[in-house]
Formats: C-alpha cells, structure tokens, sequence
C-alpha cells in the first residue's frame, strides 16, 4: 500500500485497472475501474481512484460522465473517405476528383444529416431538387458518388455494418429509376459528320496547323481525346506498308517529356496529389487498357509528314525526337513556366470556336468526342463489322489471341479506313491532297 488509503494496479489477465482502497472502518475493499481506462492511462485510472476513495469514504455513488453521442454525419465522415480513396490505387484520378468535386460542391447541403437515420426519401428528393444547373446525367454522377461514399462507410464500419445503404430504398431507387430514364429521353448522341469535317480541315486559316492535324488525326482514326494528347512519335510507322499509329497511353498530366507512367507510380506507393504535382508529364493506360493498333488514312500520313518534317520545328523551335509528343505545347506565350514542346492538353472550348472560325453562323455545337462517332459512323456506312468498328475505338481491351487476330485483319481494316472520303487539307504553308 502507498500511505495514501489506496492502491492501484493494472491487472493483465482482466485487463482494468483494480483498486484497494481502506473504508471508514479500516477494512480494505477492492474495486474495478472501468475498462474503458485502458493500460495507457495511469494518471486517468489513479483519478478515477482517489473519486472511489472519496465515494467510499462519503457514501455517496461515483457519477459516471455522460457519454456523448457523436452524430455520424457526411460533414464528420467525408474528409476521412476521401483520404482513403486517395490511397487506394484502383481508385483512377478521374473518379478521385469526381469524388472531391461532389464532397466540396454537392454533399454540404446534407452535410448535417445522420447517415445512420436522416438519409430518408424527402431528404433525397430535396437534395437532388437542390442541384440547380445540373443535368440529369451530372445528377445521377452526383447519386452514384453519394452511393459509393455510403457503401464504404459501411464497409469500413464506420457507422454500423448493419446498416443497409440508404439508396437501396425503394423509394430512393424509384427516384433514381426516373431520373436515368429522364437522361436517357433528353440525351442527343451528336455526330460530326464528313461534310463538317471536311470544312474543319479547309476552313479558316485562323485555325492553326497543328489543331488543323490533331483534328484530321483524332476523326480518321478514332482515337479519344487523351490518347491524343498523350501520342508520341515513336507510336508511329508512317513509312510502312500498312501505315500504324499504336494506341498505348492517355495523358493525364500535362508537364515535359519523357512522360512518368501512373501505374509504376503507384506501386512506389505515391500519392495521388504527389502524382499531379510532379514537373513531367503522367500518362497512364487507355480505358479499358484497350491497347491497339489502328491503320492511318492516307491523309493523315501525309498530314502527319508535314508536320513532323517542317511543322512542329516551327511552332516548338527544334527538331522532334521520338519521346517527344506529336502534338505540343508550342514556343507561343508561355505562361507559368510552361515549356515549348512539353505534353499539352488542347482546351476543349477550342473546337467550338474553330468550327466557327471554318463554318461561320450555324456552325454545329458539337465536342472532340463526336469525331469518335463521326470516325465509326462512317465505316458502320461502309459496311465494316460492328466488332471491327469497336477494336479501332478501343471499346474493350484486347487479349493475346485478339492481338494475333486483329494483325491478320489490318489490312482488311485498311482497306475500309482508306474508302472515308476525307481528300484535302489546307494548312498555312501547304495544301495538301491525295487521289
């Protein structure tokens, strides 16, 4: 005993902490201090002791602290699923930052709302009320982040994990059910048709070279906006017998060559946010890894020629080498440390002011995506097979036997993509035309 009418120990085999303390008549009782005092807690468990010392001595029962229910809401909870995202590599930097998007502009105004009991029909049906200047597919984006953040909360029991999703409701989903048919009614698939393409390509001189052969690439061959973006030299064959381009990346973040791949960066275990601040160039595999090999018009051979021989000196300031990307930032008004020849993404506002600039009034309101439909709207006219016309836009990545397959079908590939009638390309130094 320690002379002060107590004595306090850490029991192991019950792991609390146990008390003798000397009653009014000398006698020793022993007491247990609650377990939620753990080991780590010495000074804690002794002054919950010395209040059993003066309960005893009083008569009077120790009072137990109230315990504080803390409200589970999307404000408390948000922050943490958010960092857990950031660290799991199957999350991709697109569905991260749609995830930090919803987080900062769509969820505070439930951000209050108890994730275990509040998250009811009327709340929902408010919330999506609330979404003022969103279409419905930008809502059912915003529906189905909210989902994903519930699943997980559960998951990581961070409110009960018998707790259902909320959004199962068969409310809540009848609500969700009118909405995607709402999308699917009002949604018009848009098309940039040959006759528009041809007037892109031999319009306005205001529209750059290099723009000029980006938009001649993107529509003969199919390829998304990324991929372009992330294209470099060494992905070409311009000279065989069966010109190629290999489809092997997307650009994710712009900066200078040679390019970090995502996927390496990851396994290094780094973050999410290190990756986009890094000063070179992040590109990472196309959707769906749909790694493929897509014949090149003849067109856009000579298109591409062009511009590797005399075009992209001109606008970067030095000859290409093979790492380098086909389609830079050039050496024109440099801003924030940018440099000349580095990767570049192409502000998708330019096309529409193109369009103007080659079509005037009435010029179509249409985006880079349309071309990809222009591209297999017309080989579907031709009569290629829909699975052929899905390989070239690389709907589905391929396997080993498709790879060996689709090397014996590019020249039948080729045969179709050298039917599109796209013929001229006006640039400001060269026209250029073939048979």
């Amino acid at each position: 005993m320690n002379g002060k009418g107590y004595s306090l120990k850490f029991n192991h085999k019950k792991n609390s902490w146990l008390a003798k303390i000397k009653d009014k008549s000398g006698n020793w009782v022993q007491r247990a201090v609650p377990k939620r005092i753990t080991a780590a807690q010495p000074i804690e468990a002794e002054q919950y002791t010395l209040r059993l010392v003066a309960s005893i001595l009083s008569g009077v029962p120790v009072e137990e602290p109230q315990k504080t229910e803390v409200k589970k809401t999307i404000e408390l909870l948000s922050p943490k699923w958010l960092e857990l995202r950031e660290n799991d590599s199957a999350t991709k930097p697109n569905t991260y930052r749609s995830f930090f998007s919803s987080v900062k502009n769509w969820f505070p105004a439930i951000k209050d709302v108890d994730i275990e009991t509040g998250i009811t029909v009327p709340v929902i049906r408010e919330w999506i009320g609330g979404m003022t200047g969103l279409g419905y597919r930008s809502q059912l984006i915003q529906i189905r982040n909210l989902k994903a953040f519930l699943n997980d909360v559960i998951a990581e029991e961070w409110v009960s994990p018998e707790m259902a999703n909320p959004l199962e409701k068969p409310g809540i989903k009848k609500i969700i059910k009118n909405i995607s048919k709402a999308a699917n009614d009002t949604h018009e698939i848009k098309v940039m048709r040959v006759d528009v393409i041809r007037q892109l390509l031999t319009g306005s001189a205001k529209i750059w070279d290099n723009r000029k052969i980006r938009y001649l690439t993107t529509w003969l061959t199919g390829m998304r906006f990324g991929e372009v973006n992330g294209l470099i030299w060494d992905d070409l064959d311009l000279v065989g017998e069966i010109p190629t381009v290999k489809v092997s990346r997307h650009l994710m973040y712009v900066g200078v060559g040679p390019y970090l791949q995502y996927e390496d960066l990851i396994k290094t275990g780094m973050k999410k946010k290190e990756i986009a601040r890094q000063d070179r160039a992040v590109v990472s595999n196309p959707k769906y890894n749909s790694k493929r090999i897509v014949p090149l018009h003849p067109l856009v051979v000579e298109g591409l020629k062009y511009w590797k021989q005399k075009g992209w000196k001109l606008e970067v300031g030095r000859d290409p080498v093979g790492t380098d990307p086909v389609f830079p930032r050039n050496g024109i008004s440099l801003k924030d440390g940018a440099v000349a020849g580095s990767f570049y993404r192409m502000d998708l506002s330019t096309i529409h002011q193109d369009l103007f600039r080659a079509i005037g009034e009435g010029a179509p309101s249409i985006s880079m995506h349309s071309m990809r439909r222009g591209f297999s709207t017309a080989l579907n006219g031709l009569g290629l097979e829909e699975n052929k016309v899905a390989y070239l836009l690389g709907h589905k990545g391929g396997s080993v036997a498709s790879k060996h397959y689709i090397k014996q079908t590019l020249p039948l590939l080729y045969s179709y993509i050298k039917k599109l009638p796209i013929k001229e390309l006006y640039l400001r130094r060269q026209t250029i035309t073939i048979a």
